[in-house]
């Protein structure tokens, strides 16, 4: 066996995080093989999505998913091969809420970063989160099933009292959305509608 590729050398630290991989070609032919870690207890992993809001005549509102257990979060998810963050924030909010890209306005200049770990059977996940902001005028929103269970579209302190003392990644998120949109100008709201008025037909003409 020749070690080739990415150069693992024997007793040379792991790359990859929680994962270590090496290349060696056997026969002509290259071979990956995956180092696990010994009992796979840690994962890293890295996810995108959209901070996404829409105004109202009530003032400027958050959308948050709902999961089972009390679980609030944005619309995000994993990356797939050759995807950058935006195009894995815009399929993945797509996926989970139905908004898509031309529903969306994205708001240049803002990125925030969420950081939290949660356990899956044995194992420990670290999740490193990339939120982008992007306004939205449609407020239909069509959720997977099998992600969510739920949505509600959020004023700003209902949805850090809908995110309780548990979330504070999150809520240092919309923390920050929330003061950028500020410091882009007062937060405008939707005029009510109108009242519409009833159709009459033609007025008769008085007969002398």
């Amino acid at each position: 066996f020749r070690f080739s590729g990415m150069g693992y050398r024997p007793g040379a630290p792991r790359v990859g995080g929680a994962e270590g991989y090496y290349k060696c070609v056997a026969g002509g032919e290259n071979v990956t093989i995956l180092k696990m870690n010994e009992e796979r207890k840690f994962k890293k992993q890295i996810v995108a999505g959209f901070v996404v809001y829409r105004r109202t005549h009530e003032g400027t509102k958050y959308l948050l998913l709902y999961r089972r257990g009390n679980y609030w979060n944005f619309p995000k998810g994993h990356f797939e091969m050759g995807e950058r963050g935006l195009d894995t924030a815009l399929r993945e909010t797509e996926e989970e809420t139905g908004l898509k890209r031309l529903d969306l306005r994205i708001i240049p200049g803002f990125r925030a970063y969420e950081k939290f770990s949660f356990r899956r059977g044995q194992q420990t996940i670290h999740d490193t989160v990339i939120l982008y902001l992007a306004e939205t005028k449609n407020p239909r929103v069509v959720i997977s099933p099998r992600e969510h269970s739920g949505f509600a579209w959020f004023l700003y302190h209902d949805a850090l009292r809908a995110l309780g003392n548990k979330y504070q990644g999150t809520k240092r998120v919309l923390k920050q959305a929330e003061d950028f949109l500020h410091r882009r100008g007062p937060h405008r709201r939707v005029p009510p509608r109108p009242p519409e008025l009833k159709k009459t037909g033609p007025k008769e003409k008085a007969t002398s």
